[in-house]
């Protein structure tokens, strides 16, 4: 299990013990069903690239806009959008789908999440390079 200072990621991502509807609630499916719905190397390769250039213009894109820098923070969120429509696209390779959103607060939820905590943790834990390694070879577009 991968460690993180003193916490497990399996206590990170713990439901709540109360039953209220958490983010962790949101994140721990995410999590355990990452794998299944990540299995095509192209969509692997796709998600390396895309999801760091996501995190990139979403900040940059807060960034500018803090300053009043408005043409630039366009431009930082189009290149967020061009990651999402790229990342669309490597999912609709994939032989298993994403669970469906259940609308606009859970596809937010849900999009963050994979964003800045799921996919970076599927990376850093080894968990991508062993998805890669086992997925088919086939590229074929």
């Amino acid at each position: 299990m991968l460690c993180l200072g003193a916490a497990t990621l399996g206590s990170v991502l713990a439901p709540d013990q109360t039953g209220t509807n958490t983010f962790t609630d949101t994140v721990l499916p995410d999590w355990s069903d990452y794998e299944p719905v990540h299995a095509d190397r192209r969509n692997l390769r796709i998600h390396l690239i895309a999801v760091p250039l996501f995190d990139i213009g979403f900040i940059a894109a807060l960034t500018f806009l803090a300053r009043a820098d408005f043409i630039s923070a366009i431009v930082s969120l189009l290149v967020a959008f061009g990651s999402m429509v790229s990342q669309a696209k490597g999912h609709a390779k994939e032989a298993i789908a994403p669970r469906p959103f259940k609308g606009l607060p859970d596809f937010l939820k849900r999009w963050f999440s994979e964003q800045y905590l799921i996919f970076p943790l599927f990376v850093l834990s080894g968990r991508w390079w062993r998805q890669y390694q086992a997925a088919d070879f086939d590229d074929s577009p």
